[in-house]
């Protein structure tokens, strides 16, 4: 009983100093939003736009890779009379159908 005394709280700390290694760093967080799209209507999306001076801006592609209409842009509700979310890059983020 003694030596689980002595090395219980041994234990925790080094399992605390491992799961500290463990942690992963997020660069980008993915932001939900809304775009209108020509066929299905509002459809809600999953995108990772940095903030910056552009519009965040969608692609939907085929299983190819190959674009299925044009570029739509990402808004924080379903009306297209608000401001689109921010993006600071001005290529389209690709999302398969």
């Amino acid at each position: 009983m003694k030596k689980l005394k002595v090395s219980l709280p041994f234990m925790a700390i080094v399992m605390a100093i491992g799961l500290s290694f463990a942690t992963v760093h997020h660069t980008s967080s993915a932001v939900s939003g809304y775009v209108n799209d020509p066929i299905l209507g509002w459809t809600a999306v999953d995108v990772a736009c940095n903030p910056g001076s552009n519009n965040c801006q969608v692609q939907f592609v085929d299983e190819e890779g190959t674009p299925q209409g044009s570029p739509l842009n990402v808004y924080a509700e379903e009306d297209e009379d608000s401001t689109p979310l921010p993006s600071s890059s001005t290529e389209p983020v690709t999302i398969e159908r």
